[in-house]
C-alpha cells in the first residue's frame, strides 16, 4: 500500500501492537502511517512511528482530509527518493 490509515480507537485495543509491527516488519517499515486520534493516542503513534508517521486530530476535517492524505504521500516519497539518491 502507498499509505497506511489507523484509527488509534481501534476496536479491542492493540493499537499500539498493530504500529509496532508495521515498523518491525521489513515488507511494511518504510510504509508511511497516518493516525487518527486525540490527545494522548496522537502521542503514542507518534513515539512508535517517528518520521514516518503523521497524525490527525478527531474530529477529521473532512474537507482537508484527501488534501491532508495527498500531502503526506508526496512528503514521504520526496523523503525516499532523497534517501536512495533519485
Amino acid at each position: 500500500p502507498t499509505m497506511v490509515i489507523v484509527d488509534m480507537d481501534l476496536p479491542g485495543g492493540g493499537v499500539d501492537r498493530l504500529l509496532g509491527s508495521l515498523r518491525r516488519d521489513p515488507v511494511t517499515r518504510d510504509i508511511p502511517v497516518m493516525t487518527v486520534g486525540e490527545g494522548r493516542e496522537r502521542q503514542v503513534a507518534e513515539r512508535i512511528l517517528g518520521s514516518l508517521g503523521s497524525s490527525l486530530p478527531k474530529p477529521i476535517d473532512t474537507s482537508e482530509f484527501p488534501r491532508t492524505v495527498i500531502q503526506e504521500i508526496r512528503r514521504h516519497t520526496t523523503r525516499t527518493s532523497r534517501e536512495v539518491g533519485i
